[in-house]
Parts: C-alpha cells; structure tokens; sequence
C-alpha cells in the first residue's frame, strides 16, 4: 500500500510569491518563509512519500519542501539548467519527476533527488511537425502515463514515460481542433476521465 498522504491542498498566489497550504478548508501555513519564497509558483505536485515539488518558472528551478512547508532542495535542472519550468509531476511508481520547459519544448525527466534522467522531445506529426509546441501543463494518469497540455495548439497529448505519444485531445487525422479546449491551462486523470481547465472559457 502506498504510505497515506494527510489531506493538505496546497495553492500558489502568483501575486505574493507564496504557496499557501490549507487543511480541512482553512489555511494553516505557508512552504519556506511565505510570501516572496517564490517570484511565481506556477505548477505544484506532491509525491506519495510526501514531497512537495513547485515549478517556479521565472527563477528557472523547482524547489522542493516537505508537507509541513520545510525546504528540502533545488533542482535547477540538467546542463545549462531550465528555461522557463512551467509544471511539474510525479510517477510515484518509477522516482521520476516530470518537469515542462516551455522555452525549449521539452519535458525534462529528472529523479526525486533531482538527478538529470533523459528529455523527452515532442513527437511528430506524419507531415514531420512537433506535436506539441508549447508545453504549459502536466498531469499523470494512474497507469503511469503523461499528460502534455499545450495552450498553443489547445491539445493534451498522452505520452508513455518513455515519450512515445499513445493518444490525444484536439487532434485526429492530421488537424487540430483548434479552440476546441479555449487554452487549456492543466489536466487531471482519475484513469476513467481526463479533465482539462479551460483558461478562455472558464470552464
């Protein structure tokens, strides 16, 4: 059985530079020391053993904290370090954190003690494109595949951890369906379900 994970619901105000954690609805502490920990705290992803992983993407690393708020670590990613990290998630079942750089298109594949792993590039398209170009979001389905948001092309790609694209949201055939998912921001499986924010619909 996995170890059980308190029930913590951990929020990021872009605005003070803080991840907040809240328990039970109320709100009982902060990561590190509050407000100005981060410049912006965009993707935040807790591992079964309880570490709290936050992309912070102006600062170009990802901190690492335990559930109490403790800093724990820096990753500030492989050779020549991360462009703009904007998410970040874990597949508990093989140590490996996932980590979206949008400035180089690219999903850094990193272990929990923050050790370069390999990088996993876009696939391509049959007319030989990359099928995703901006890389915002991340999510993890409970199989242990990736979910790539891209709010470029409005699309969510499925890929294996080995980076092998298994299925898609927003395009068949060879067309994207442009606008369908109105910029979407994120994405969550429950393995029955995928559930995307859709940042221009607010939905």
């Amino acid at each position: 059985d996995e170890p059980k994970v308190p029930t913590k619901v951990f929020v990021g105000d872009g605005g003070d530079g803080v991840v907040w954690i809240y328990e039970r609805g109320q709100r009982q502490a902060a990561l590190g020391q509050g407000p100005g920990e981060f410049i912006k705290p965009n993707g935040i992803e807790v591992s079964s053993d309880g570490l709290v992983f936050v992309a912070d993407s102006p600062e170009q690393v990802v901190k690492v904290y335990a559930l109490t708020g403790a800093p724990l670590n820096v990753f500030a990613g492989p050779l020549g370090g991360f462009g703009f990290p904007t998410d970040v998630a874990v597949n508990n079942a093989l140590g490996e954190l996932y980590v979206s750089d949008l400035r180089s298109n690219r999903i850094v594949v990193l272990d929990l003690q923050g050790n370069w792993k390999r990088d996993l590039a876009a696939p391509l398209t049959p007319s030989g494109y990359p099928f995703f170009i901006r890389a915002t979001g991340l999510g993890m389905t409970p199989s242990g595949n990736l979910l790539v948001v891209d709010h470029a092309l409005s699309l969510v790609a499925v890929l294996s951890p080995a980076g092998d694209l298994l299925d898609s949201i927003g395009y068949r055939e060879g067309r994207y369906w442009t606008g369908a998912l109105a910029v979407p921001l994120d994405a969550v499986s429950d393995g029955t379900r995928v559930y995307v924010t859709s940042n221009q619909a607010g939905r």
